[in-house]
């Protein structure tokens, strides 16, 4: 193991990558490097540079924090830009609606990573699709507007410990763990 940025996430198995894949058929041609369907996850913690010695921590504790929270689905009604229309970075497929579920789970895992550290504003529960290219998405005579409603439901069963590593040139997200709910 080595020191690198680490995050605890929610995988998209491949079922549901295949049917975002489909969502995204009229959206191919826009200016994004799209994410491989391999990285596809949401994000519930975000824990930064480790050392071996805090992963370590952190693995080994996961079990605990995880104690009492069921397996939930969650439900991903729309594809649109990110974080928004105005500053479009990304495209995210996205949840309208909170998910109280979802937001007990990010409590904990919050308080795994860094028990002193309050969320003060709810969690926008997203997964990154793709990011948009800044230079050629400048360069498009009409900024498009991205806002496809859709149906997805993600299987919230699973919490997987991941760390993000540069190799060969390409973004890869290693899992260290994968803890089952309930």
């Amino acid at each position: 193991m080595s020191t690198g940025r680490v995050f605890l996430a929610v995988a998209v198995p491949a079922q549901v990558e295949k049917q975002i894949s489909r969502k995204l058929v009229p959206l191919r041609d826009l200016p994004v490097r799209w994410s491989r369907p391999e990285n596809l996850h949401l994000t519930l913690t975000f824990a930064g540079d480790l050392d071996d010695g805090r992963v370590l921590s952190l693995l080994k504790a996961l079990p605990e924090a995880l104690e009492g929270i069921e397996p939930f689905d969650l439900v991903l009604d729309r594809i649109t830009l990110g974080p928004d229309s105005e500053r479009a970075r990304m495209i995210w497929l996205t949840a309208s609606e909170p998910s109280e579920n979802l937001a007990r789970l990010r409590t904990a895992t919050d308080r795994l990573v860094a028990p002193q550290r309050a969320r003060h504003r709810p969690l926008r529960a997203h997964i990154t699709l793709g990011r948009v290219i800044r230079s050629r998405w400048r360069k498009l005579p009409e900024k498009p507007t991205v806002d496809i409603p859709v149906r997805v439901v993600l299987p919230v069963t699973v919490v997987t410990v991941c760390e993000s590593l540069c190799l060969d040139g390409r973004r890869q997200y290693i899992p260290l763990l994968k803890e089952e709910l309930g």
